[in-house]
């Protein structure tokens, strides 16, 4: 196991239940709550840690995610930054947008 695959399943551990985050890696098969804020800025993950879903969410939709790590190797030419500039940490996500908003509030639940 390589420190990469390792990070990953210390991230696993860590942010079982988060509210928009950045897992660095492999692929997951996740349940992901949207509830869209128009405006909303990406915000921390440890803001929104929690160990139960939102009561009240616009749509629930499975999917097979993946993420990345900051640095070249797993982010090629953006480095540290997202596509769109943003930092990558703990509370920034990826997202199709023609699947979920930008600015969207996500709950992310993986097993």
């Amino acid at each position: 196991m390589n420190d990469r695959h390792r990070t990953i399943d210390r991230l696993r551990k860590k942010y079982k239940n988060i509210a928009a985050g950045v897992l660095a890696g492999a692929a997951i098969m996740s349940s992901v709550i949207l509830s869209p804020v128009a405006g909303a800025a990406p915000q921390n993950a440890a803001q929104h840690e929690s160990t139960k879903p939102p009561t009240k969410y616009e749509q629930v939709i499975d999917i097979k995610a993946t993420a990345y790590a900051p640095g070249a190797h797993d982010n090629d030419q953006w480095g540290n930054k997202t596509f769109l500039g943003t930092q990558v940490r703990p509370g920034i996500i990826a997202v199709d947008p023609k699947v979920i908003p930008l600015g969207s509030k996500v709950y992310i639940e993986y097993p």
